[in-house]
Parts: C-alpha cells; sequence; structure tokens
C-alpha cells in the first residue's frame, strides 16, 4: 500500500511518525531520499497499517541537506552539549549503528528528522512530497 504526503500545499500534511522503527539503510535514488524501515515487536499504530516494514521516499527539492550530531564533551555525566555538523555522505553509514527514526516536524517544503544511535542525529531536509509505502509481511 503506498500513501503520498505533499508538503507544498495549502494545508500541512500529517504523515504517521514511525516511531521507534529501526533504519535498515538509507539510499538516494534520483531525486529521492529513500528510508528503508522495520519493526522488531508488535506495530505501535494502527496508522501505521499494522506493517512491520516500511519505506519512506522523500521527493527532495534540493539535493543538499543538513545533518548534525549530538555530541558532549568528554566529561562523564555532563549534561550540556552541543550539535555537530557532519558531512552529507556520512548519511549512508548511519544505518550501522542500530539506528531509530524517533520523530519528525513537518513545515511547508520541508522536514526536520530526528534519529538515534547512541546520540540524537538531526537531519534538516527540503522535500515537496514524502510517499509511504507498507509491506505486509507474512
Amino acid at each position: 500500500m503506498k500513501e503520498v504526503y505533499y508538503l507544498d500545499g495549502q494545508a500541512r500534511p500529517v504523515p504517521p511518525v514511525p516511531h521507534d522503527y529501526k533504519v535498515n539503510s538509507i539510499s538516494k535514488e534520483g531525486e529521492y531520499l529513500v528510508f528503508e524501515l522495520s519493526y522488531e515487536g508488535n506495530c505501535p499504530s494502527d496508522e501505521l497499517h499494522n506493517t512491520k516494514n516500511l519505506t519512506v521516499r522523500y521527493h527532495l527539492i534540493d539535493e543538499v541537506w543538513f545533518l548534525f550530531k549530538f555530541v558532549k564533551p568528554g566529561i562523564l555525566f555532563f549534561k550540556e552539549g552541543a550539535y555537530k555538523g557532519l558531512q552529507q555522505d556520512d548519511t549512508f553509514k548511519l544505518p550501522n549503528n542500530n539506528l531509530e527514526y524517533l520523530y519528525h516536524y513537518v513545515g511547508f517544503t520541508s522536514i526536520i528528522i530526528e534519529l538515534y544511535s547512541n546520540t540524537r542525529i538531526v537531519m534538516k531536509l527540503d522535500a515537496d512530497y514524502i510517499e509511504y509505502e507498507w509491506h505486509q509481511v507474512a
């Protein structure tokens, strides 16, 4: 099953958040940034159609996206830190470290995605629509 959410319309869409889904891979396919996601336990939400596998395709307006990683100083139990910019190519290496999709913020032709892999990772990209494709598992 496939659904499309347009980010450039008059009303902001509310795409479902695949919270706690594992990010298996991130790839760039033409004008799309593609996330392959899976869920290990019972599916958390009916709005995700009770599927355990999901492909999310972001149709990019701009070929550049921004990636930031939260870092702390080397002091144990130090609560404050800062976000450090990462290279765009680092995006494709992120799933190697048990990356999880936490949530996203949707704006007019933009989306901010929060991920987690032993620290918070934030991705900001410009897209005009998002495609969700659910895959039923037998």
